[in-house]
């Protein structure tokens, strides 16, 4: 029978205990790979190898079959109007509708449809070859022609001007064209990006960043890919050997001048522990070609030598860190003080469900149509109407996209807006109305940025006295820290160039002219100051700042470079207040062969997930990461009470009707069946003057014409903390706080309060090979309350699947346990699925950190 571990040399997926590349020390050792290829005339060609368009000029041996085109929407070059050869009646929309004939036979239709501005139209006949002239009219959505132009398509090698790649006609732009299957010349190609990250250490590694970055030099384009984005970390925890592989498609012009610069960057370094340290890899790939005649043999941008991915340890690694994040200099405490002259919304999409704010229903009514509600997908265009309730003044009329902001009195055209106002949603102007909202903006009642009204969001507005609130923030990073480490080092480094990468802003922040030329001495350290970015304060979004610098050493005989991934979260977000991340669903994974079964070893890792079971309210789950040993079981003084959630008892009936009031203004009101829980949202203000809150408890709602509302109960309770909130205690008949939410800087920064938690833990083995494996044993351990034990036999688990092993449900208490953790191991062993039962092992570890 074969050995169970045979020589590894010959297979790709060698035994995880003879490593490729040993390592004796267990040093962390990864590579990565990078190759880019594109399809030209049927054939698969290098990047390095891709050719510039050599005739511009569309010429064709017999005739052109396919022309494609890029709608730009400009208007008639004058020397086209001049020439007769285009007619512009109107400026071209950006959504428009095209039409393209046979300009001397119009029967002949070549071409309709709609274009947005940057969308490519391709142009093919029915007959195979493409009539010398075409004629081409471009029109509003409503019908009406805006242009009309004829371009000259013949492409007659044996004279006449034809059509020029990148020159404009009409509206059009020439992007491409095809003779045959064979002779295609398309400005713009698509080009498959293969990378890879290998581990070639001897140890297991996680790969904890994996970017890809191309920059166009010419142009200065960039575009930055998170690679692990979407990817289960379990498939990235790489045994010896090992890879993980990813293919980006992205696109070339080559009617340009144009330089790639692709780089691919790795990181196996924990960034919570900073160990292994150092453990990354780059590898890069340089491309391009020159619109003048070149001689076709010179590749435009050689490949570099010596070999590109060299691992950093090899040479010298400057340490470079982004320390900190922004803070802005806004809270939530940022009520309306004066009468609005102007006011801005973000047009969110969505119903009337998601509306969040103090106005009493008297005053604010949302009212959904029959039909569809507003859209949510970002960009989807519809028309907002904004006029006095009941008709008089408009304040803002035109189309919004999904995701953008408007203005109500942009111009302040008028002294203030109207006390009450109506906005109306329209799926176009004149369209179906998705939406009406009734609401009240003279701040007589509460109004904070972040307010829901509808599909409306309020993120800024304007005072009649001047005063300014917005949600919209301008903040600097703090510093970076520059340093060479001195260790296995003793030449001076000269820094060359420094970029940070940001999903903050388009544009890279480059620092390369504040560093360049500085002489960095082993041990050294440098500081530079960060740089403002604009962030929108409407919802927590997390910011990522990637740092990449690049040295020499003085002497020229080594190059040195250093990156580092920060992420920050920043804003506020009210619906829930504090959602948490969506899990991200397990990527679609290319095949990858299968090696033989008496050599091909099982491929087992292992992952612990902790689940928060009580407290439950299914519209705001918990996670781990919100269990916190600050607790307290009242709110302590020092601090504002952000949100409280009530649990009603069901003593007054399965079903009644909350409906908290202080003053004018409402907090909501809303049916609560027993055993839900309510939010009742603060904004970390007591906007009721210190009146206190009311809390009403009725059979019915009040308001309801048709209903005869009975008040079951009814309660005061002060807004400012410790007052009633304790946790246990009843808030109002039937109502009880189940837990809250505190904050000492404006809700900024929040801390959950419940005494204690259910908490449940799975041990996870995934099997992240290509062939089935059976998990035969292993062990689990848990601090206490949580139990620790064996791993039985657990059967066969197929390939790129998990099993969850062992559950441990435990409570643990929270309050006064500040600086407690609860540690937890695995160790799972496995076998191929198979008559040879290779073995593999994994461990995997957590900890809850109160």
């Amino acid at each position: 029978s074969p050995e169970p571990s045979p020589e590894p040399s010959p297979e790709p997926s060698p035994e995880p205990s003879t490593p490729p590349s040993p390592s004796p020390t267990g040093k962390c050792d990864i590579d990565t790979g990078l190759n880019c290829t594109a399809i030209l005339g049927g054939i698969e060609v290098k990047c390095q190898d891709i050719p510039d368009i050599k005739n511009p000029v569309c010429t064709c041996p017999e005739c052109v079959r396919e022309l494609q085109f890029e709608y730009t929407g400009i208007t008639c070059a004058q020397n086209q109007v001049d020439s007769a050869k285009c007619t512009q009646n109107s400026p071209n929309p950006f959504d428009a509708g095209y039409r393209i004939t046979d300009a001397l036979d119009p029967t002949v239709v070549l071409g309709t449809g709609q274009a947005k501005q940057g969308d490519t139209i391709t142009i093919t006949s029915p007959t195979g070859c493409i009539p010398d002239t075409l004629a081409v009219t471009i029109s509003a959505p409503t019908g009406a022609v805006t242009q009309t132009f004829v371009m000259d398509a013949q492409c007659d090698p044996n004279g006449g001007r034809g059509l020029i790649l990148r020159e404009d006609y009409g509206a059009f732009q020439s992007t491409g064209y095809s003779c045959d299957e064979n002779d295609v010349n398309n400005c713009v190609e698509e080009v498959s990006y293969g990378l890879s990250v290998c581990n070639v250490g001897s140890e297991d590694e996680i790969i904890y960043d994996w970017y890809f970055e191309r920059k166009e030099e010419v142009s200065g384009a960039i575009d930055f890919i998170d690679l692990l984005e979407n990817v289960n970390p379990e498939d990235v925890m790489l045994t010896p050997g090992e890879c993980y592989y990813d293919t980006r498609e992205l696109d070339i012009d080559r009617c340009v001048e144009q330089n790639h610069c692709n780089d691919l960057v790795a990181n196996a370094t924990n960034p919570d522990t900073g160990i292994p340290h150092p453990c990354s890899a780059l590898d890069d790939l340089k491309f391009g070609w020159n619109i003048t005649d070149l001689p076709p043999t010179e590749e435009p941008s050689p490949m570099p030598s010596p070999p590109p991915s060299p691992a950093p340890t090899s040479t010298c690694v400057i340490d470079i860190k982004l320390e900190g994040c922004p803070t802005p200099n806004i809270s939530l405490d940022n009520d309306c003080q004066g009468r609005p002259q102007v006011i801005t919304f973000k047009y969110t999409g969505g119903d009337c469900a998601q509306s969040q704010n103090y106005q009493s229903r008297q005053k604010f009514l949302c009212m959904p149509t029959t039909g569809p509600s507003a859209p949510t997908t970002e960009g989807t265009v519809n028309y907002i109407e904004a006029v006095a309730r009941g008709g008089g003044d408009t304040y803002f009329a035109g189309n919004v996209a999904v995701g953008e902001a408007y203005t109500l009195n942009q111009n302040f055209e008028f002294d203030k807006l109207s006390a009450d106002m109506t906005i109306t949603i329209y799926e176009s102007q004149g369209g179906g109305i998705l939406q009406v909202v009734d609401v009240h903006l003279s701040c007589s009642q509460a109004l904070f940025l972040f307010d829901k009204f509808g599909a409306h969001q309020v993120v800024k507005w304007i005072e009649t006295d001047g005063r300014v609130v917005e949600a919209q923030a301008s903040v600097t990073t703090e510093n970076f820290e520059i340093k060479l480490e001195s260790s296995g080092v003793t030449k001076p480094v000269r820094l060359l160039e420094m970029q940070v990468l940001t999903n903050a802003q388009e544009a890279p922040i480059d620092y390369t002219d504040d560093i360049k030329d500085t002489i960095l001495s082993p041990g050294d350290s440098i500081s530079l100051p960060g740089f403002p970015i604009d962030i929108d304060l409407t919802q927590r979004i997390k910011y990522s700042f990637f740092t990449t610098i690049i040295g020499e050493t003085v002497d020229g005989t080594n190059m040195c470079n250093g990156n580092d991934f920060h992420e920050c979260t920043v804003g506020f977000n009210l619906s829930p207040v504090f959602p948490t991340d969506v899990p991200t669903p397990r990527p679609t994974l290319t095949a990858f062969p299968t090696g033989p079964a008496e050599t091909t070893a099982c491929d087992i890792s292992s992952s612990i997930e902790c689940t928060v079971i009580q407290p439950n309210n299914p519209k705001l789950p918990l996670s781990c990461d919100d269990l916190s040993g600050e607790s307290s079981r009242s709110c302590p003084a020092t601090t504002e009470l952000l949100a409280a959630f009530l649990r009603y008892d069901g003593s007054l009936g399965d079903t009644v009707f909350v409906n908290p009031i202080c003053g004018k203004n409402e907090f909501f009101g809303k049916f609560v069946s027993t055993g839900e829980h309510v939010e009742l949202n603060t904004r970390a203000k007591d906007f009721c003057d210190g009146e206190g809150i009311t809390i009403n408890i009725y059979d019915a709602d009040p308001i309801d014409e048709n209903e005869d509302a009975n008040l079951l109960g009814s309660q005061g309770a002060s807004i400012a903390c410790p007052g009633p909130w304790t946790i246990g205690n009843t808030i109002a008949p039937g109502l009880e706080l189940a837990y809250y939410v505190s904050t000492a800087d404006n809700g900024l920064t929040f801390t959950y309060n419940f005494v204690e938690a259910e908490v449940q833990i799975n041990y996870v083995a995934f099997n992240s090979g290509r062939t089935p494996l059976t998990v035969t044993g292993g062990s689990y351990n848990g601090d206490s309350p949580f139990t620790s034990g064996d791993f039985g036999a657990a059967g066969n688990i197929v390939a790129r699947d998990q099993q969850v092993l062992k559950s441990d449900t435990q409570v643990i208490q929270l309050e006064g346990k500040a600086g407690t953790s609860f540690n937890f191991f695995a160790a799972v062993d496995g076998t191929s699925a198979n008559e040879f039962a290779i073995p593999c092992t994994t461990t995997a570890s957590y900890a809850i950190e109160l």
